[in-house]
């Protein structure tokens, strides 16, 4: 019988949420441009930027953690 890590389940998805908020970063700012009215394309570009990089952030750690987890568990 196999022991599921459940821990290494949520890590995986943590990574696939901060690669889509990677990817999804210039459709929020398009979103967050309207909503902001006059000041739209400086909103749009902060919120391009800020969703890019807590993405890009969230996927490097939780990738950093997989592969200590994985390397530990060795």
């Amino acid at each position: 019988m196999k022991i599921v890590d459940l821990g290494m389940y949520f890590i995986v998805y943590n990574f696939i949420i901060g690669v889509l908020v990677m990817i999804a970063s210039e459709k929020l700012g398009i979103y967050a441009g309207h909503l902001a009215g006059s000041r739209r394309v400086r909103a749009a570009r902060l919120t391009r930027l800020t969703a890019f990089t807590f993405g890009a952030a969230v996927a490097i750690l939780m990738t950093g953690i997989y592969l200590a987890g994985y390397v530990f568990k060795l």
